[in-house]
């Protein structure tokens, strides 16, 4: 297996211990140890009979062999995460509003929109200086 091939097979690996098959440009972000192009990429993978007996690409996606099931699981989750972050939207704009709040930042599973059923809201706030006590307790 070339270096090239691996990076593809490692990226799409990885990707799937979080069930969320990549689309092209995602496997081209995330790609471990490799900086190929996304025609490179799909060259490489159209070439390699190694990398299509290990990753499928099907509906614009990149996943494991005979785990296509993940496409249905990444739009079902994509559909519930839009809906989690359209209820929580009051909440978030109140949260951005806080004085000496400077940045408010979604992490975790939600920042993909591959939020499962019981997941929660992840955030990162940065807050103006010595003033992170006063957001965190006005957040809580």
């Amino acid at each position: 297996m070339t270096s090239r091939e691996l990076a593809i097979a490692r990226s799409v690996i990885y990707a799937s211990l979080f069930d969320y098959p990549l689309t092209l440009e995602q496997l081209h972000h995330a790609l471990i140890e490799s900086d190929q192009t996304r025609s490179e990429i799909l060259a490489v993978y159209d070439g390699s009979e190694l990398l299509h007996g290990m990753v499928e690409f099907r509906d614009g996606f990149f996943f494991p062999k005979g785990r296509a099931d993940l496409i249905a699981e990444r739009r079902r989750r994509e559909a519930h995460s839009r809906a989690f972050l359209r209820r929580h939207r009051r909440a978030l704009r109140l949260i951005c509003a806080l004085p000496f709040t400077r940045l408010v930042a979604v992490s975790g599973s939600i920042a993909h929109l591959n939020l499962e059923a019981d997941g929660d809201l992840d955030l990162f706030i940065v807050t103006r200086g010595r003033r992170v006590w006063t957001v965190t307790v006005a957040v809580l």
